[in-house]
């Protein structure tokens, strides 16, 4: 293999340590990445423990008022199976300020 002309030698080298940099950073993404998906992961479990233990009955909705979880003290509070919420609109709107 020939040797990098001496006129380009800067530029082959400037192209070089850009390559290694943006591995870096791509590295750096990824970890940060990584650790944000983790952080959101152990706070929607945390979330759902929380939501699991109250007594009552409880309806977590989305912003267009689709039910995402419903939680009854026992299946008898409802007269249909709770599995049949999730899923569908709240009739519940929101009010305008």
């Amino acid at each position: 293999m020939d040797a990098c002309p001496q006129n380009l030698q800067g530029f082959v080298d400037a192209v070089n340590e850009a390559y290694w940099q943006s591995d870096e950073d791509r590295i750096m993404v990824e970890r940060s990445l990584d650790l944000s998906s983790q952080e959101l992961f152990t706070a929607n479990s945390e979330m759902r423990a929380v939501f699991r233990t109250f007594p009552d009955l409880y309806f977590r909705l989305d912003v267009t008022g689709t039910i995402l979880e419903v939680k009854a003290g026992s299946e008898s509070d409802l007269s249909v199976p709770l599995a049949q919420l999730v899923g569908k609109k709240s009739s519940l709107s929101r009010r305008k300020a």
